[in-house]
């Protein structure tokens, strides 16, 4: 019964709550149900739609939400990785486009599994047909998907029962000798997984534990020459230093000098061109180069995108010899890295069980770069959110995503604003006694703060985070004032927005204006000289909209200007919120127009460095 109703402020929608404790959304001209919307008493919500869609709080495992299908069969949200679809409810009121995916109206249940027996080189195990058939089969040992060797296993679709054994020789095995096992077969159609099927743990030789060492790959793209349709980024090339020099710090009172940091980034000898980067990731899988105790830790600045490939999402990063991020064009294959080859190379044997995945990257947008907008977006597809989540499902890595939705580099910290978090949790975040840099809590830290950041240059930004379940580990420790103050973290400069500029008769007959935005935008270009990056010392807002004048971090020049005789004087008023907070008055020779508005633009920039 509905007890509740309210019209969304442009008409459109219709939002109702319930007797049964849901808010459900309508399209108010049709009558067309289109979501409901489910809060918990510990804070979790869930978004689903009539096709079986849903976000969650936890994509995993919300308690108290689950599909009853025909038969009593009990759907979990872990079995539906499918039809997660980050973004969900925002995606619907904006009458956003949703990949079609199979109705629940006709679901094919998932079969149901048992394990018969499991050893270090093979496990045996039994899948039930309930009904939906057999499709991919999926193990999983310490968290991470055993790569199966051959082509996958042919089923018939009406066999009752099928017996499978799978290889496990291709497993990465604990020192202990004791290993987590799991499998799962998902539906014919490969929408729905079964539930994990647990097994004994797999035995294997112990051995002595080897001391964890961290190995580190950084990469920062910010130009791209070989791309027209990539529009070049201020500060992704910053960010891959920045984070270099930091986690260099923090890793070093925990790993001492166990510690392998390469770096490739625009600008620096070694360039993030893909022969580069995978070089480095193959070189990892050789033999007694890594070992299954190491920590990795990986680091992607710069341009992402996605597409759907056989059927499945992909992600992709553009390395810096990409020749654009047009995802129908092959070559995006051949310059870039994609999920499907992370994952095969970090899902080797004996890759490190602790890995680490960092993604502050953006879609591709105009040619001409901008980097004098209050922010540039780094946009990343609502689709990668599923495609890490993935990720992270087969190969127990920590992933952090920029955004869902929009992503921004901000001009006024000269960062993007995943990466600004990031340091700053490492300046600032409460490490207790040890100073112990949990993973997950470095984590959580940067996924509240991004928000509160991006709010304060006027925008919008929810990080996404994927990690496994009771799997977080330290990868870095901070115990004194001292070492934090080595995090380079860049003070949030002043943000300028466009003057207003007017003579004695409220024209600019004299073009001051001009000559004065030209001088503001020379000095807040960002200058890159090798691994040196100076920024200015303030951020020129060129393109700011009207309501910006509103946000508590700008200010706006009012110039008023005259001739007397033979020189030009100028009256400058800075403003920020309906308050001056300087002012001065300015002369200069008439015949100087441009040393005129040079003399303007050195006043404001003093005043606003002070």
């Amino acid at each position: 019964m509905v007890t509740s109703l309210a019209f969304s402020p442009d008409g459109r929608h219709v939002v109702t709550g319930s007797t049964d404790g849901s808010t459900r959304l309508w399209e108010s001209a049709t009558g067309k149900w289109l979501a409901t919307l489910l809060s918990f008493r510990d804070g979790g919500w869930a978004v689903v739609d009539p096709e079986g869609r849903y976000d969650a709080s936890d994509p995993d495992n919300t308690p108290g939400l689950f599909w009853l299908a025909e038969g009593d069969h009990v759907i979990e949200l872990k079995q539906l990785k499918e039809y997660y679809t980050k973004g969900l409810l925002a995606r619907i009121m904006n009458g956003q486009y949703l990949d079609p995916l199979p109705p629940f109206a006709t679901v094919l249940l998932p079969p149901t599994v048992e394990v018969v027996s499991v050893d270090a080189g093979r496990a045996e195990i039994t899948a039930t047909n309930n009904g939906g058939g057999f499709g991919e089969v999926v193990a999983l040992v310490n968290g991470r998907e055993v790569p199966q060797i051959g082509p996958p296993p042919r089923f018939d679709a009406a066999q009752r029962q099928v017996r499978l054994t799978l290889d496990l020789r291709e497993a990465t095995l604990a020192p202990s000798g004791l290993n987590d096992f799991r499998v799962l077969v998902k539906n014919l159609d490969n929408t729905i997984a079964s539930r994990y099927a647990p097994g004994p743990p797999v035995s294997s030789p112990k051995r002595a534990e080897r001391k964890p060492r961290l190995f580190v790959l950084i990469a920062g793209a910010s130009q791209y020459p070989y791309a027209k349709d990539l529009r070049e980024l201020n500060w992704s090339a910053k960010d891959a230093l920045d984070m270099r020099k930091a986690v260099e710090v923090a890793a070093r009172p925990l790993f001492g000098d166990d510690i392998e940091i390469r770096l490739f980034a625009t600008g620096t000898a070694q360039l993030p061109t893909k022969v580069n980067l995978m070089g480095y990731l193959e070189g990892l899988g050789l033999p007694g180069r890594v070992y299954p105790e190491d920590v990795l830790l990986l680091y992607f600045a710069g341009h992402g995108a996605s597409a759907k490939v056989d059927g499945q999402d992909v992600y992709f990063y553009l390395t810096a010899d990409s020749r654009g991020a047009n995802v129908s064009d092959t070559s995006i294959a051949r310059d870039a890295i994609s999920s499907v080859e992370l994952k095969r190379l970090l899902t080797r044997k004996n890759m490190p069980l602790k890995q680490v995945l960092i993604l502050d990257t953006c879609a591709s947008g105009a040619l001409a770069a901008q980097f004098t907008k209050l922010s540039e977006r780094r946009a990343v597809p609502a689709a990668d959110a599923k495609v890490m989540e993935m990720l992270k499902d087969r190969s127990g890595m920590h992933i952090l995503m920029g955004s869902a939705a929009e992503s921004y580099e901000a001009s006024q910290f000269g960062q993007g604003l995943l990466t600004y978090a990031l340091l700053l949790g490492l300046r600032t975040m409460d490490l207790g006694e040890s100073g112990s840099i949990d993973v997950v809590n470095w984590f959580n830290f940067a996924q509240k703060k991004v928000p509160e950041l991006a709010r304060e240059v006027g925008v919008n930004q929810q990080p996404v985070l994927s990690s496994p379940k009771g799997q977080p580990f330290p990868v870095g420790m901070l115990k004194d004032a001292a070492q934090r103050e080595q995090i380079p973290l860049a003070e949030a400069r002043p943000m300028l927005l466009p003057p207003i500029v007017f003579d004695s008769n409220d024209f600019d007959d004299l073009k001051i204006k001009p000559a004065v935005q030209a001088r503001l935008m020379a000095i807040s270009r960002p200058q890159a000289r090798g691994e040196r990056f100076d920024p200015p010392r303030l951020v020129y807002v060129s393109g700011a909209t009207d309501d910006a004048d509103e946000l508590p971090k700008m200010v706006k020049p009012y110039i008023r200007y005259r001739v007397e005789g033979a020189e030009l004087v100028a009256e400058i008023r800075l403003r920020t919120q309906k308050r001056i907070i300087a002012r001065t008055e300015l002369k200069r020779s008439a015949s100087d127009r441009e040393g005129f508005a040079v003399a303007i633009v050195d006043w404001i920039e003093g005043e606003l460095s002070k």
